[in-house]
């Protein structure tokens, strides 16, 4: 069984989460989340080197601006298209930006709202 090397785990998205990375504001595409980084997809590659600023639409009301540095990349060619795959560390969260992540990979963990009972 491997290690864990994460702080906190990386919780699946259903639903990719949008984002830009740099900018040049490259489209990203967030596929998991921890409080500690996130995985996403871009056609643009970056570089392990310094650090690279994000903008998450984590919802229809939030834009989370975060930083973080790359800890690994791969990538994938498929029909001419270069696709990256690439884990990001956060660096630097400012409070307000870590209370917003939390939330958002809170609301994850604990998973979608039961539906309302319809009264019979």
């Amino acid at each position: 069984m491997a290690d864990e090397r994460r702080r906190s785990p990386r919780i699946n998205l259903l639903q990719p989460v949008p984002g830009r990375v740099g900018p040049a504001q490259q489209p990203i595409r967030v596929r998991q989340m921890s409080q500690g980084g996130m995985l996403i997809d871009t056609e643009a590659p970056l570089s392990p080197l310094g650090l690279h600023e994000f903008q998450l639409a984590l919802d229809a009301a939030t834009l989370a601006r975060v930083s973080g540095h790359v800890v690994h990349s791969r990538y994938v060619v498929a029909e001419g298209t270069v696709t990256y795959t690439v884990g990001v560390e956060f660096a630097f969260l400012s409070d307000e930006t870590a209370v917003v992540v939390r939330r958002f990979v809170t609301a994850l963990q604990e998973g979608p709202s039961p539906a309302p009972q319809q009264a019979g």
